[in-house]
Order: C-alpha cells, then structure tokens, then sequence
C-alpha cells in the first residue's frame, strides 16, 4: 500500500504566511532591544543582534514570497530571484538590503574570526577583561539603521498585505 501526501495549496500558503509573521514579530521584538544594549555601550551585542534582524527580516520576506530557507545562509541571493513573488519590494528597496545584507555580512564575519580564533584557546575560568571585536558607537547606530530598515521593508509588505 503506497500513501501520498498531498498538500492543500491554500494550507501550504498559509504556513508560509503564518511563518512570515513569526519572523518578523521577533526581529520587530529584538530590535526594541537595540537601544538598550546602545545605552549600556554593548555596541558589539547591537552589531551581532542587529545582524540576527537582518537574517530575520529576510527570512520573512522569504516566507512570505512562499519560499523555504531553512538550511541557508546567504539569503539574499533567493531574495533577489523572488523579486517576481514581491511585486511592493522596489528596486531602490533591492539595493539598498543588497548593500546592507553586504555590510552586515562584513559585520558578522569580523565577530565569528575573533570568535573561532578564541575557541581554540584556553580560556581561564575567571576573566576580568572582556575580550571580542571592538565596534564604536557609530558602527552600532550605523547597524540600528539598517536593521531598522530592513524591519519596515518587511512590515510594509508583509503587514500591508494583512490589512
């Protein structure tokens, strides 16, 4: 006896709609955050958080063009190729999360090679040092601008779309 899963489009559609929403909700929540991490001058939090809203603002948009990107990490390239699917995302919006995507992906590297390179050492139980890469204030406000952007683009298409 063979069994078929068959799934309902609208079902399917949905889904991908309703992941849309979780996404976006928690970028929208981690980015209120933004400014508390900026007062108590973790600038490096705000760069690495600010990189998690990006991916996350993606990922919406991604979910929300019915497109699964479970399991990737350069999102923008399936971005760019769903443009058909996202016909309120212009091309000046294209751009401009093309530019930030790039930026931010600068951003995440220089934290995970300071992040490997520790690894491999010995760390002493206690530290009264705080180790990791250094970003000054203007990369953290620099950042909450992006993500920033990147969190009303994904509003204005997803949650437009709602009403």
């Amino acid at each position: 006896m063979v069994l078929e899963h068959v799934v309902d489009t609208d079902e399917a559609e949905l889904n991908h709609y309703e992941h849309a929403i979780e996404c976006l909700t928690e970028a929208e929540k981690r980015h209120e955050t933004l400014n508390i991490m900026l007062t108590e001058r973790d600038y490096s939090d705000v760069v690495r958080q600010s990189a998690s809203i990006v991916d996350l603002s993606l990922r919406s948009l991604l979910q929300f063009a019915g497109v699964d990107p479970v399991g990737r990490d350069d999102l923008m390239p399936l971005v760019e190729d769903s443009v058909g699917r996202l016909p309120q995302l212009g091309r000046q919006d294209v751009r401009r999360m093309r530019d930030i995507y790039r930026r931010m992906a600068v951003k995440r590297k220089k934290v995970q090679k300071i992040k490997i390179r520790l690894e491999g050492e010995e760390v002493e139980p206690v530290r009264t040092r705080r180790r990791g890469p250094r970003f000054s204030r203007e990369d953290a406000l620099r950042a909450i601008r992006w993500s920033g952007f990147m969190v009303e683009t994904a509003q204005r298409i997803i949650k437009d779309f709602d009403e």
